[in-house]
Parts: structure tokens; C-alpha cells; sequence
């Protein structure tokens, strides 16, 4: 977890985008120390695994993984007291129709 995550995210332009950026970047680096603890690695991030020649099957999976947490980790966001809620709200709607789409 990132230290003042929510002091972070109510100070950035969109709270919403940077919580799904967060999300994806932290599920992302999770993932990829379990999955790299599998193989006898030590990676943890996808940038070290990809620039250090992991098969993109063992990278594509985690990819997909961290952007489906973040994905619904968005859309439970809580967006009452956002100073612009009707930009955040607009945002949740779009990700909505893209989780019925996927």
C-alpha cells in the first residue's frame, strides 16, 4: 500500500483516474512478485521482468489480472465528497458500460 494513498489521490486533477492508475500499478507489482516467486525469481515490476527477457505468457496474465482489480476496484469507488463529482461519476459510468462490453 502506498503511504497517504487518499491524501495523494484527493490532491491529484482526477482522483478517480489516479485511483485506477494506483490500483492497476499496485495489483500489477503484487502479482508480478507471486508469479516471479513461482518461477525462482526475484522481479517486481513488469518492467524488470519484460527488460530482463520474462515470456510475455508469464507477463500478459498479470497485466490482464492487475487491470481487472483496478477495473472494479474503480467502479466501487467512493465519489461523494469529490469536488468535481459529476466528472467522477461520468468516469464510473464509462467503466461501467466497458465491464458489460468485456
Amino acid at each position: 500500500m502506498i503511504r497517504r494513498y487518499n491524501y495523494i489521490l484527493e490532491n491529484t486533477y482526477s482522483p478517480i483516474q489516479a485511483h485506477f492508475g494506483l490500483t492497476f500499478y499496485m495489483s500489477a507489482e503484487r502479482r508480478m512478485r507471486m508469479m516471479s516467486e513461482g518461477l525462482g525469481k526475484t522481479y517486481k515490476s513488469i518492467t524488470s521482468a519484460s527488460n530482463n527477457g520474462l515470456s510475455a505468457k508469464y507477463i500478459i496474465p498479470v497485466i490482464n489480472g492487475s487491470l481487472q482489480d483496478a477495473h472494479f476496484s474503480t467502479l466501487a469507488y467512493d465519489t461523494t465528497n469529490s469536488t468535481d463529482r459529476l466528472r467522477e461519476e461520468s468516469f464510473k459510468n464509462t467503466m461501467k458500460q466497458w465491464a458489460i462490453i468485456a
